[in-house]
């Protein structure tokens, strides 16, 4: 493709769109890092905004695009409800003079997204977070106080000291059910010296609660910590993981690590329990876990 001189492009509208437009209602935020674009958007309009994408150009001093980058703004349905905001992260590793974005983004007309009638202020939250190679590892573990089974999207923003965006990401819980505590991870690739997060959460109604019916056991050892699971269910578990926290002797976090506890099957059958060692390769003194399912 560094041969290409010149590409032509055609395009027609479509004369009876079954979509309506949303871009006009996206209120956009944008803040530039070295070496990422964060945009905060927000549904200004009276719809659901739906399948918004931020397409984010990286441009070197003669105008020559060097790198692209493209983000998905989504809830947990899939929608940006009428004034919800929303916030994505576009990075890049090449050297560049400047960025441009694009977004693209339609509706199906709705008004309402079926999402289950809980609000943010029925679940608590736990932070913790480490930075390791440039990077920022942000783990937030969830206690779900309502009376509701929900799937969670939890978005983020990561905030300087000034108030600067730095970064954002997402994180997926997949299912919580009732007075059930769980944990997700998400990464900000490229993002350090976070003084303070904000978080949004959107929700979908999910099915077959577990983490209220496994029994665990956890025995810190000098790499780490053994746990064991049992599945006390009648069926098996597909897929569920254990988070170890690990804090050093001031509770500081400095390393998190996880693993699956799944039998060759890929699951953990019914009355069966499952023993594995998740290790620290960071000096620590206490750790604390969490599980969570993620199918």
């Amino acid at each position: 493709m560094k041969d290409v001189v010149r590409i032509e492009c055609t395009a027609s509208p479509n004369a009876d769109p079954q979509y309506l437009p949303v871009i006009s209602n996206l209120e956009v935020k944008a803040s530039e890092n070295p070496s990422t674009l964060t945009l905060l958007m927000t549904n200004t309009g009276s719809v659901n905004a739906q399948n918004v994408t931020a397409c984010a150009l990286f441009f070197d001093a003669s105008g020559n695009v060097v790198d692209y980058y493209y983000c998905y703004f989504n809830d947990a349905l899939g929608n940006i409800a009428p004034g919800a905001s929303l916030a994505g992260q576009m990075t890049t590793y090449e050297s560049y003079d400047h960025v441009k974005y694009y977004l693209q983004g339609k509706s199906d007309g709705s008004t309402t997204s079926g999402a289950p009638k809980v609000s943010q202020d029925s679940f608590s939250a736990k932070e913790y977070s480490y930075e390791s190679e440039g990077s920022t590892l942000y783990y937030l573990a969830i206690k779900n106080n309502s009376a509701k089974t929900v799937g969670i999207r939890a978005n983020v923003t990561a905030y300087d000291a000034k108030g600067k965006m730095l970064g954002a990401g997402d994180g997926l819980i997949y299912v919580v059910g009732a007075g059930e505590e769980t944990i997700t991870q998400l990464y900000l690739e490229n993002v350090t010296g976070i003084d303070h997060i904000e978080c949004r959460m959107s929700f979908k109604t999910a099915y077959s609660p577990v983490l209220n019916k496994i029994s665990t056991k956890e025995t810190q050892t000098s790499d780490g910590v053994e746990i064991s699971i049992t599945n006390n269910t009648s069926k098996a578990i597909k897929t569920i993981a254990g988070y170890a926290l690990f804090f050093d002797a001031n509770g500081k976090l400095v390393y998190a690590n996880f693993t699956y506890f799944i039998d060759e099957d890929g699951e953990l059958k019914a009355g069966d329990t499952l023993t594995q060692e998740i290790y620290s390769f960071e000096d620590f003194s206490t750790v604390k876990c969490y599980y969570a399912v993620s199918k």
